[in-house]
């Protein structure tokens, strides 16, 4: 009995300890005013709505291919900047999404427009007499494009 009695006193003296440790930590973080906002990462400030509801307008698509498949990437991010308002990296990150591995991929169906029916036969006639020259020549003239988009263009075209 004398040991349970030992025992109870010994725990008690700890849980007075404990609780007293616990206090004066409480007081010491309210002394320097702390909260545990300074404890957890910064938010990541959001972007408003409106801007990412503003798309690239229709009419200045084709130049800014044109320009990003130039190499001409300062030139484009400048379009798009003045064009939808947004900020220089929301618009070089719209310009970099046109270039893929590295090479700028040709302009998509804007830039396609010139090659019509015709021009498209005349290719195909240059590519079956293996005329590769003068088939990427004549995609450049009718697109805009550069030497390196209109070789690869043509490159994936198959002789029929």
């Amino acid at each position: 009995m004398e040991e349970l009695a030992n025992y109870l006193i010994i725990l008690s003296i700890v849980a007075v300890c404990l609780l007293g440790v616990g206090i004066l930590i409480f007081f010491y973080v309210q002394r320097r005013n702390t909260s545990l906002d300074e404890y957890l990462p910064p938010s990541i400030p959001s972007v408003p709505v409106e801007s990412m509801l503003r798309e690239v307008p229709p009419d200045i698509i084709p130049k800014v291919e044109r320009l990003s498949a130039q190499g001409q990437k300062i030139e484009a991010i400048k379009i798009v900047r003045e064009a939808t308002h947004w900020g220089l990296k929301e618009s070089k990150d719209y310009v970099e999404s046109l270039i893929v591995d590295g090479y700028a991929t040709p302009p998509q169906r804007s830039a396609l427009t010139g090659l019509t029916p015709a021009v498209m036969a005349k290719v195909q006639d240059l590519l079956s007499h293996h005329h590769h020259i003068e088939a990427i020549k004549l995609v450049r003239e009718a697109t805009g494009w550069g030497l390196k988009e209109s070789k690869e263009y043509v490159e994936t075209l198959k002789v029929k």
